[in-house]
């Protein structure tokens, strides 16, 4: 046994877990509150199991073994473990965390982290393999059918998915954008299982008043495509077209499953149309009960002691989704206890930090985004202020490519949504769709050390 193996279960110990206590933390809990990794703690409760101090039921609880809980009746057997274990890989299939075409992590992790035997992930492996979920490549279990790529590569007709936009360039202006992991994302997938992405254009200007010509092309490429098609894809632009509605109910008619990527539009209703229509939410119009990216941005400058935040924004193009975040944050705010300043203009960067640094009590900042917040953040450096030491800041979108600016930014979850829509569209792998045909995003904060304790400062002068 190693140094730090036993290091972790010596504090194990210390803690009393073991001493008089029916029931242990998870492994997740433990590795965090003793600051090492999950791998070390389960292999420690391993050894402990060895011992005859611990018991480890598959895929759920630890429970110490003492007189006590000898002499208690034994509890209700669980599930079969297989059956646990199928369902695990499946649900991590259909959520995008084991992908099309990776292997499953090694059994070694899974069975210390499942807390079960070789033997129950081989047979839950093979059952999935029954199912074409999995396929055995060497010694590892690979997501996906064994007959796809090899239909990809001799395949001289490739499956196809069509992207429906509203006009030229649409697709291309994704990247930069909100939907840009998304877009990505699809992309990626496509290139990665040999799926070619057609675009092909409504044939119309949104400002027209009459039911779309481009219909006669999108059948044309429909029928060019025949068997190879595998769905269609609608763009966030899409439902800027008149009679959007009779549009969905047209393309549902061709048999094959259609995926809308909704923008930041919360008063557009999903069309009446047949089952295989879904819709792709994010931000704060997913779902009333969840919580919204305006939760999470408030939630960790709140656990702060932040109260007073200034949420600023000096483009007015970007007034249709901006006021609808300005909505969200202060409906958010008031059951905080908080209060968001809204600063709308179309001054200077550095005029409109200035106004925020003249507000008084503010301690925090929130930005539309994250190209705005590397602007703030820049001149705000210039203007001698140190973030978060002086201000905190917390933007939105998570954008890889501004990963090195140490700015704390709420994710939507759309690289996992692209993923989830790519594969709905082709019916390789189960995909998990909310009530309503939704695929939902789901938001997390992404702290990248921006967040501080609220202090007041000097109000600095341009």
């Amino acid at each position: 046994m190693s140094l730090a193996i036993k290091e972790v279960m010596a504090w194990i110990w210390s803690q009393g877990w073991l001493q008089g206590h029916s029931q242990v933390p998870s492994a997740r809990q433990l590795a965090q509150a003793c600051g090492v990794s999950v791998r070390q703690v389960l292999r420690a409760l391993h050894e402990f199991e060895g011992q005859g101090m611990l018991k480890i039921r598959a895929g759920g609880s630890i429970q110490v073994i003492s007189q006590e809980t000898t002499s208690t009746p034994p509890v209700e057997p669980k599930a079969p473990a297989q059956k646990s274990v199928v369902g695990r890989i499946r649900d991590g299939i259909a959520e995008g965390r084991f992908r099309v075409g990776e292997p499953l992590p090694k059994a070694t992790w899974l069975c210390l982290d499942w807390h079960i035997s070789t033997r129950v992930l081989a047979s839950a492996c093979r059952q999935l393999g029954q199912e074409n979920l999995l396929r055995k490549q060497g010694k590892s279990w690979v997501v996906g059918a064994p007959s796809v790529e090899k239909a990809q590569a001799t395949s001289l007709t490739r499956r196809a998915i069509l992207v429906v936009c509203n006009r030229p360039g649409e697709w291309a202006e994704f990247h930069g954008n909100l939907v840009d992991d998304m877009a990505r994302t699809i992309e990626m997938e496509a290139n990665r299982l040999g799926v070619r992405l057609v675009p092909v254009l409504t044939g119309v200007e949104p400002v027209a008043k009459v039911f779309p010509l481009g219909k006669i092309e999108i059948r044309r490429c429909v029928q060019e495509l025949g068997e190879s098609l595998c769905g269609i894809l609608l763009t966030p632009l899409f439902e800027d077209l008149p009679d959007f509605d009779e549009w969905c109910k047209w393309l549902s008619r061709f048999h094959v499953p259609v995926v809308w990527m909704q923008d930041y539009h919360p008063a557009r209703p999903l069309p009446s149309v047949p089952e295989r229509f879904y819709r792709i939410s994010y931000g704060a119009w997913v779902d009333p009960d969840m919580l919204t990216e305006a939760d999470f941005a408030l939630q960790a400058l709140h656990a702060k002691g932040h109260r007073e935040i200034a949420f600023a924004c000096n483009d007015l193009r970007v007034y249709h989704w901006f006021r609808l975040r300005d909505i969200e944050l202060k409906k958010r705010a008031e059951i905080l206890g908080m209060t968001v300043h809204c600063i709308e203009s179309d001054v200077s960067d550095q005029a409109l930090m200035q106004r925020v640094l003249d507000l008084p009590g503010v301690t925090a900042l929130l930005a539309p985004n994250d190209r705005y917040a590397v602007r703030y953040w820049q001149v705000l450096a210039e203007l001698g202020v140190r973030i978060p030491r002086d201000l905190s800041m917390v933007s939105f979108d998570n954008l890889a490519d501004l990963h090195p600016f140490p700015i704390s930014s709420v994710d939507f979850g759309l690289a996992t949504l692209g993923y989830k829509a790519f594969h709905l569209l082709l019916g390789d792998v189960p995909v998990q769709v909310a009530k309503g045909n939704h695929l939902m995003g789901i938001c997390q904060l992404v702290d990248r050390g921006s967040i501080g304790k609220p202090r007041q400062m000097k109000r600095l002068k341009a």
